[in-house]
Parts: C-alpha cells; structure tokens; sequence
C-alpha cells in the first residue's frame, strides 16, 4: 500500500503548502496579551477599510487567538497590529503570495 500526498487546494497560489504553519512565533507574540482586547483590536482592523490588505493575516491571528486565548495581562491597542501581522507573517510565510 502506497502512501498518498494530500490533495493540493486549487486555490492555493504557486502550490503553497497550506497545511504547514509555524505557530511558535505567532504564539509567542500573542502570549502578552489579554484576549478579548486583543480580539476586539483584530477584529475593528479586519473591519477598517485601511487594513483590507491585511485581511489575511489579520485572520489568522484572529483565529489563532479564539482558538487559544492568551492569558497575558497587557491590554491591545493599535501599535500592536504591527508586530502582531510580522508574527503571522513568519508562522505563515505563504501569506505574501495573497
């Protein structure tokens, strides 16, 4: 019996691996943070024209962070996004080709 690679999405740009995340940077970062501020922060700049570039970044930290909420104390404000999406950015390189 042959061991089969998964199936390809077709979606996935230049054929991507979407099945490979490294979480440890992401999961680090968000770490500090409370959660419902920080949701609340991913959430209104998903919501904000100016971050529609963003938007799949800023979708993954907010799945990250509703499936894991943070247990930190620092509470999330804009100056945050920033670090937040470089984070995503190194757990889920494929997002540059989005």
């Amino acid at each position: 019996m042959s061991r089969r690679k998964p199936p390809q999405l077709a979606f996935a740009p230049r054929g991507e691996d979407w099945s490979r995340f490294r979480w440890k940077p992401l999961d680090r970062t968000i770490a500090k943070f409370e959660s419902q501020s920080l949701l609340n922060l991913v959430a209104a700049a998903i919501d904000s024209p100016e971050c529609g570039h963003r938007l799949p970044s800023l979708t993954l930290i907010w799945s990250r962070v509703a499936s894991r909420a943070p247990q930190g104390a620092l509470l999330a404000d804009p100056s945050h996004l920033h670090p937040l999406v470089q984070a995503a950015r190194i757990a889920a390189p494929q997002l540059e080709h989005l």
